[in-house]
């Protein structure tokens, strides 16, 4: 398989109905652990000249920690996954797992 290998965007469907994008991103130190992370269509960032007094950015925290993580995906060798986490539900974490197994957006679409 062809394993995602940057950060990209994955688009599922909502097992409520509706859309819901999750950012996924590599783990630095594990090529088959997966972090997932609440992700905005038009997402910002506050730039460090206007940003109040206390303020964190959610990147320079440990991922874990970040208030928009959503656990992880982990896989095998034989590429068997369990997700490590409590927001999304079976059919959710099937369609991410599908994404990062194809290599994300362009997999997908081939």
């Amino acid at each position: 398989m062809n394993y995602l290998n940057e950060n990209e965007i994955a688009k599922i469907t909502a097992d409520g109905g509706g859309e819901n994008y999750v950012s996924v991103r590599p783990a630095n130190d594990d090529p088959l652990v997966f972090n997932l992370f609440n992700s905005f269509p038009g997402y910002f960032y506050i730039r460090e000249e206007v940003r109040p007094a206390g303020y964190i950015n959610p990147d320079d925290l440990p991922d874990n920690e970040s208030p928009y993580y959503q656990g992880r995906i982990l896989f095998d060798e034989d590429e068997n996954w369990i997700y490590d986490g409590n927001t999304f539900t079976p059919g959710e974490q099937e369609q991410l797992a599908v994404f990062i197994l194809k290599g994300g957006i362009r997999g997908l679409e081939a």
